[in-house]
């Protein structure tokens, strides 16, 4: 997981050229991107979790979650739904991305630029 973060990381550094936004929402949530005029390009999407309830998506539960999950099929999904697009709105759950990790708590998280068409 970490070599995906990182990877998302430099994609994010080195592929953007205009304004880069990075927005998340939790479990049982959606997101809703609007470009306006221009059009979406997804710089990286994750869906599951790397950091503690306490940080992002708080959630009350005497099972610690599992701080190292990252549905390998995230970036497909919301690039499948988003990418060159003026809007899209992406559910964050298990039955758009499967279930990365069994009795966590997940967010999606997505970082993209609004680009000219």
């Amino acid at each position: 997981m970490k070599i995906f973060l990182a990877v998302c990381l430099l994609a994010v550094f080195f592929g953007a050229s205009s304004a880069v936004v990075t927005r998340y929402v939790c479990e049982h949530s959606r997101i809703s991107i609007n470009c306006g005029n221009h059009k979406i390009n997804v710089l990286c999407a994750a869906y599951g979790r790397s950091v503690p309830y306490s940080t992002r998506c708080a959630y009350s539960t005497t099972t610690p979650p599992d701080l190292s999950c990252i549905a390998q099929t995230s970036i497909s999904k919301v690039n499948q739904l988003c990418d060159g697009k003026s809007s899209c709105s992406v559910d964050a759950s298990n039955s758009v991305f499967g279930d990365p990790c069994v009795y966590t708590y997940k967010y999606l998280q997505v970082t993209y630029e609004c680009v000219l068409n």
